[in-house]
């Protein structure tokens, strides 16, 4: 799997992230945490995007806690 770089911006502040595929699988890995999905018809970037957004708002609300 040859990782990629993918940033959001959320809340005004640039999360980066990686990003690799392995088949129709695609994993995002931010902060320590890492989530696997198949990637069906959606662009991988785009993908990539989503599911990190999903990772920081995540961690954003467990430090919140």
């Amino acid at each position: 799997m040859n990782d990629q770089i993918v940033e959001i911006t959320l809340d005004g502040k640039t999360h980066q992230g990686r990003y690799g595929l392995n088949g129709h699988e695609i994993t995002v890995r931010y902060r320590g945490a890492m989530t696997t999905r198949s990637l069906g018809s959606t662009p991988p970037g785009i993908a990539a995007r989503l599911i990190l957004t999903e990772l920081v708002k995540l961690d954003m609300s467990a430090h919140a806690a």
